[in-house]
């Protein structure tokens, strides 16, 4: 079991996956977005394909917490004491009722931290590929550590708007090219 932290500072725990929730996995419909995952057997390029978009990684988590999210109230991430009464902002707890909840609760931190305690989840259930899947779940975390400072960095030197995407695909290129060792590629 895993743990990540969500925006309101509520911790979620991802339960020890187990062949029930892999093929409740399998069978979620990623609201119509995304073809169907197959996991057992695992895609040859399950991680670089799925697991690196936040929007699958939030699906798989929703399936893996959404018990736990309709059974308890949790910190309203938007809590405001002087808010009337008539608003959701104005109750400090509140419940998780479905998917667009959850999804409120992550931001761009908290939805890292989730993918994080996925990846570190999986090579558990997949052992054949334990091995294989902690070496990229490690590539993807440097590469994003990378990518975060250097673009950092490129804010810092207050670029022009025009040069600004061109040098944040750059950086993230970059890291990428850097990270790459044998029979490791980037996509």
């Amino acid at each position: 079991m895993r743990t990540f932290l969500d925006r309101a500072g509520e911790e979620w725990v991802i339960p020890t996956l187990t062949l029930l929730k892999v093929t409740e996995i399998e069978n979620y419909d990623f609201q119509g977005q995304y073809q169907k995952i197959t996991l057992i057997p695992p895609e040859q390029d399950l991680f670089e394909k799925h697991l690196t978009n936040a929007r699958v990684c939030f699906g798989i988590v929703w399936v893996l917490v959404r018990e736990q999210a309709k059974n308890r109230k949790w910190k309203n991430p938007d809590f405001d004491p002087k808010a009337p009464s008539t608003l959701q902002s104005s109750q400090e707890y509140i419940h998780c009722h479905n998917e667009d909840d959850f999804a409120n609760r992550l931001d761009g931190s908290s939805l890292q931290r989730m993918k994080e305690a996925l990846w570190e989840e999986l090579p558990d259930f997949f052992t054949e590929a334990r091995t294989s899947l902690k070496a990229l779940t490690s590539k993807y975390t440097r590469i994003n550590q990378l990518a975060e400072k250097r673009l950092a960095e490129v804010l810092e030197e207050k670029l022009p708007d025009s040069r600004l995407q061109e040098e944040v695909d750059r950086v993230i290129n970059d890291a990428v090219k850097n990270l790459d060792g044998p029979g490791m590629r980037s996509s």
